[in-house]
């Protein structure tokens, strides 16, 4: 596990929200209520039905790649915290503190009472251990 592959950890769950708001977005459109508009020809209602049948068709699709990508992102984010958590105590505190939870190394060093030397040696022998994995 890379230094670089843990930073990911808080854009992914930024990513999978959005893909959430979207997928909200999507599901009230299709529940949104249509007006129907009075047409005399049967050919201009067919014409509307079939645009209508492929609109569906398309969110679907977008709907099935969006669970897609939240089911890899997902899986990313539990391997960077099992990875996380085969670490000693301290190690894990401080990787979560600075990865999982976004915490500059000010707030973490006054968070887990430890000085700012301190919490770099942790860190260092934290990404050490994960790369030997």
């Amino acid at each position: 596990m890379t230094k670089e592959r843990l930073m990911r950890y808080r854009d992914l769950q930024r990513e999978r929200r959005q893909i959430q708001e979207r997928m909200e977005e999507l599901q009230l459109e299709l529940e949104a209520p249509r007006i129907q508009q009075a047409t005399p020809a049967a050919t201009e209602h067919s014409a509307a039905g079939r645009a209508m049948e492929q609109a569906v068709a398309q969110r679907e699709q977008l709907e099935v790649r969006y669970g897609q990508l939240c089911a890899e992102i997902d899986a990313e984010c539990n391997a960077i915290e099992v990875a996380i958590s085969s670490l000693p105590v301290r190690e894990r505190i401080v990787l979560r503190m600075r990865y999982i939870k976004g915490m500059r190394w000010e707030d973490i060093c006054t968070e887990a009472h430890y000085s700012w030397r301190q919490v770099h040696r942790i860190h260092g022998a934290a990404l050490a251990r994960l790369t030997e994995k």
